[in-house]
């Protein structure tokens, strides 16, 4: 669990929405602030003055020196977008339902037009009790200097600008009304407060939800190509230098693998260097044994030959036993022969497999030496090909062993392929041997699968005492197979 929680992709999650929700903190905390600063300002209230504005200077622009007429009033109300309500009073300067509202006058402070034409027929003329913050100045025609003004007034913005033409003459005030949203008034400090809480709340849920999708993605991207790359090194650490990592970027995990797929090439040519070099090694050990073994024997045929050819005259009974003896000294090179050219051409395994290959092996050992070998097999399975090769070879040399130094009367090949590994035993009722003494007959055989076992990452023990025997076990871990299986 501890494992877990504080996995690669655990750390990048958790950073992920710890970032989101700093920066939703951040930007709430500014949007807080600058509704603080609009409250303390008059900038909504200058905005409603210059809409005014642009709505005087547009009247007087399409007027020139013509005088402002009802219907002309009327037409650009519907254009900025009023529609004047008929049905029913409603004062919309301090009616909550209704946002916005114009008023158009003439010189006289006479009501031209109007968005609510009950509350402000044509012909009217609205005091500031009903039509907060009018500014009468705005009327007067010699008020040149007086050509915009802007107030707040209770829940509202009021802008007032007059309209001039051209030569200065008054055509008529327009009347602007900027509302807060419906049904509420400007928020004060205490309900900004409840407002940022409800905003902040909501926006981190929101945030922590799509964050840790996105950051839970993100890092199980990296995660997985991390662990692609671990699996990668575990493989070619126990001998598979098959193993490379793919490569889809530019980033620093990239690179890693770029040097990672670098190291393993290397260790693949450097490994066929050594298994070169162990090839030859292998044929000088089958040269010596050939020398040692095979041409002594046949030397020892021709010295026999020649003795019975010399006793063939003078003792033909002595002859006839010598050649006994010939025929077994030639039974003898022919075993030897056999021995070596099955070690140069073992079983195949590509095709049959290894429970059948080492079948096969003892079926051949136990007709070639004569011995009595007890072969069993269980729970047999595929296993990676360099697996059953290294356990073929461990087989063939521990019997090879026991036909040589042994002197043994029997011997037991058990290949058991477990769920947590896979195991190899041969045992032998013969002379035994101390396997620490570096100079026993088979030292250099026992040497040999040790380096074979050392390269597929698993283990050989010797369980060997004088007189009692010899047990061989290769145990290969289930790890080990994972990483090895193509």
């Amino acid at each position: 669990m501890r494992a877990c929680l504080f996995s690669l992709q655990s750390k990048l999650t958790v950073s992920h929405l710890i970032v989101t929700i700093v920066t939703v903190l951040v930007l709430d905390t500014v949007i807080l602030l600058g509704y603080f600063v609009y409250l303390r300002t008059d900038f909504a209230a200058r905005w409603a003055g210059e809409w005014a504005a642009l709505i005087a200077e547009d009247i007087a622009f399409i007027l020139e020196e013509d005088p402002l007429t009802q219907e002309f009033a009327e037409e650009i109300v519907f254009d900025y977008g009023f529609d004047p309500l008929f049905d029913e009073p409603v004062n919309f300067l301090y009616d909550a339902n209704y946002d916005d509202g114009l008023v158009i006058f003439d010189p006289s402070g006479n009501v031209l037009a109007s968005s609510d034409l009950i509350a402000f027929p044509v012909g009217s003329s609205p005091s500031g009790d009903n039509l907060a913050g009018i500014n009468s100045d705005m009327f007067n025609p010699d008020q040149r200097a007086q050509q915009l003004d802007f107030s707040i007034e209770g829940p509202d913005h009021i802008g007032q600008a007059a309209v001039r033409s051209d030569k200065g003459r008054l055509l008529g005030v327009v009347y602007y009304r900027a509302a807060y949203a419906a049904e509420i008034g400007p928020f004060s400090s205490g309900q900004a407060l409840l407002a940022f809480g409800l905003v902040l709340s909501g926006g981190a849920l929101i945030a922590i939800v799509i964050s840790g999708l996105v950051g839970g993605l993100l890092a199980f991207s990296f995660s997985r190509r991390l662990r692609r790359l671990r699996q990668a090194s575990a493989a070619v650490a126990v001998g598979d230098l098959s193993q490379r990592v793919p490569s889809r970027g530019g980033d620093e995990i990239d690179a890693l693998g770029a040097q990672f797929n670098t190291m393993a090439a290397q260790l693949a040519e450097q490994m066929a260097q050594l298994r070169d070099l162990a090839t030859l090694e292998e044929r000088n050990r089958l040269a010596r044994e050939l020398h040692d073994a095979v041409k002594q024997e046949i030397f020892a045929l021709s010295l026999s030959a020649a003795t019975i050819r010399q006793l063939q005259t003078r003792d033909p009974a002595q002859a006839s036993a010598r050649l006994i003896e010939l025929e077994e000294q030639a039974r003898t090179v022919h075993q030897e022969m056999d021995d070596l050219i099955h070690q140069l051409r073992p079983a195949t395994l590509d095709n049959r497999g290894l429970a059948t290959a080492m079948r096969e092996l003892t079926g051949v050992w136990e007709r070639q030496y004569g011995l009595a070998v007890n072969y069993s097999i269980h729970g047999e399975r595929e296993l990676p090909l360099q697996v059953e090769h290294t356990l073929y070879r461990i087989a063939q040399e521990a019997l090879n062993n026991v036909a040589r130094h042994a002197e043994a009367g029997q011997a037991e090949v058990v290949l058991d392929y477990r769920l947590e590994q896979v195991e190899l035993q041969i045992t032998d009722d013969g002379l035994g041997f101390e396997p620490a003494t570096s100079g026993s007959p088979c030292s250099h055989g026992l040497q040999s699968m040790q380096e074979r076992m050392q390269e597929i990452g698993g283990l050989l023990t010797i369980d060997s005492r004088k007189g009692r025997g010899t047990t061989v076990t290769a145990t290969v871990p289930a790890s080990t197979l994972d990483m090895n299986h193509d």
